[in-house]
């Protein structure tokens, strides 16, 4: 497992409405944890660092975060989060209605998809949403996680425009989150839509119709395009092995590896890389 799973008890789900998007959003914290796997979330993520220091690996990249920086993870963006002292860590994301869908990502203009501010008035904000969030139903904890919200669209680009609460998550809302981490967190992992309906409280009939909502897409397919994701990924950014690449996103035979790669893509991983090893040189010619 490369992230905390969440069970549906466990998981408060909020809906904010910002700039007429709707998003629904959680708040994780976290504290001793082990590294995080290379994972990505359709929505966006706002890290905020309380105690310790971690790094932060994305898009080729990699940078060090200290207690006190907040750090907003696009839409779509595969990273990996290593812990360099012990740390204690705040995730709030939120994924807006659709994007899985294939709408333009919300990603800062940073090249790794990554933006890495400071503000301490987030995190008071922060300490008195954790206070308000222990209530039952609390809207002044809502307004709290709005202003969080906000904060994290304008580094994304967004429109700064005056946020609707709405009302707090529903067992839908909770159930897209969950099928969310469910093909993020264990892409690598035989899954089964047995498995993910089981989890759901489903059956599979009615998992493929939640599936065509969410994605527009089968499970098979959302399965297949999480795996080519993080396989050209780290085709781009790593210098493993294809046979390791094949395996490590979920492919037992790399014969079937080989040839859905291609079958997306149009190339070999072979000539996937090469392709964009040569891209990286000219654009650093460019640069010098």
């Amino acid at each position: 497992m490369k992230n905390i799973s969440r069970e549906p008890e466990n998981l408060r789900v909020y809906r904010v409405n910002a700039g007429g998007v709707s998003f629904l959003t959680t708040v994780i914290p976290e504290s001793g944890t082990a590294p995080s796997g290379l994972h990505y979330h359709s929505g966006c993520e706002l890290l905020m660092l309380e105690r310790g220091e971690m790094t932060l690996f994305a898009g080729g990249g990699s940078r060090r975060l200290q207690a006190g920086d907040i750090c907003l993870i696009g839409e779509n963006v595969y990273h990996y989060l290593l812990e360099v002292t012990p740390a204690v860590r705040t995730s709030v994301g939120f994924t807006r209605r659709g994007s899985r869908r294939g709408d333009r990502a919300l990603v800062p203009a940073d090249g790794t998809g990554t933006a890495v501010f400071r503000d301490p008035r987030l995190f008071a904000v922060l300490e008195l949403f954790k206070e308000e969030a222990r209530g039952a139903e609390s809207a002044s904890a809502e307004a709290l996680l709005t202003v969080l919200l906000e904060r994290g669209l304008r580094l994304c680009g967004g429109e700064n425009t005056a946020a609707v609460r709405c009302p707090a998550g529903s067992l839908d809302d909770v159930r897209e989150v969950l099928i969310d981490d469910y093909f993020s967190d264990r892409y690598d992992e035989p899954l089964t839509p047995g498995e993910l309906a089981d989890l759901l409280g489903v059956g599979t009939r009615q998992l493929s119709r939640i599936l065509q909502e969410i994605y527009g897409k089968s499970f098979g397919e959302v399965l297949t395009d999480m795996r080519m994701e993080a396989a050209k990924d780290l085709l781009k950014n790593t210098g493993m092995r294809q046979s390791e690449i094949s395996s490590a996103v979920g492919y037992r035979q790399q014969s079937n590896f080989f040839r859905t790669f291609r079958s997306r893509e149009g190339c070999t991983p072979g000539a996937y890389r090469t392709r964009c090893r040569e891209t990286e040189k000219v654009t650093q010619t460019d640069i010098l």
